[in-house]
């Protein structure tokens, strides 16, 4: 996604463009998972057919691309997402390498800027049973923190893109990996 722009702010103004931008936001996405998804394969040894099931984790922003839909309402305020509740998609309406009946799990987003990714981080941690107040910290796009205490999570996000994805630097070296 880099080559849209080096933060998500830039991929939601191109959104805004129409369709077509959405659209082509959302090949470069699946092409970058089904890359992935090919690698996993040729290292297991097993076709794409044993894929039955897949969970996608990500930003807002990431998540609205990959299925589709336009971010432009994150850009604005109250900063929306198109939907907030967990999806599932089929595999082959998204065109991802999987069997062709193979179902998608789209983890929920909390707000505009606490995405799935931090859902997942939730949930993989249990942070709804904790014993004592914990501290949930997912830095990457967005900064997100979640505090669990007695049972009761809360969630809070802000910018953390240019920080710690080299965004606009001045001095120094962007590297990948």
């Amino acid at each position: 996604q880099v080559s849209f722009g080096d933060d998500v702010i830039s991929r939601i103004t191109l959104a805004r463009q129409g369709d077509a931008m959405v659209d082509e936001l959302r090949l470069s996405v699946v092409e970058a998972c089904n890359g992935l998804i090919r690698e996993l394969l040729d290292v297991a040894g097993v076709p794409a057919e044993r894929i039955l099931a897949l969970a996608l984790a990500g930003n807002t922003t990431m998540q609205h691309l990959f299925c589709g839909m336009s971010p432009a309402a994150l850009g604005e305020l109250p900063f929306s997402p198109v939907y907030s509740r967990a999806l599932e998609l089929p595999a082959v309406e998204l065109d991802l390498y999987a069997h062709p009946l193979a179902q998608v799990y789209v983890f929920p987003n909390i707000g505009g800027f606490v995405g799935g990714d931090t859902v997942a981080g939730m949930l993989a941690h249990r942070l709804d049973n904790v014993e004592g107040p914990t501290l949930f910290v997912d830095i990457g796009t967005n900064g997100e923190i979640v505090l669990a205490h007695d049972g009761e999570l809360w969630a809070s996000s802000a910018a953390a893109g240019p920080a710690f994805e080299g965004a606009r630097i001045a001095c120094g070296v962007l590297t990948r990996t």
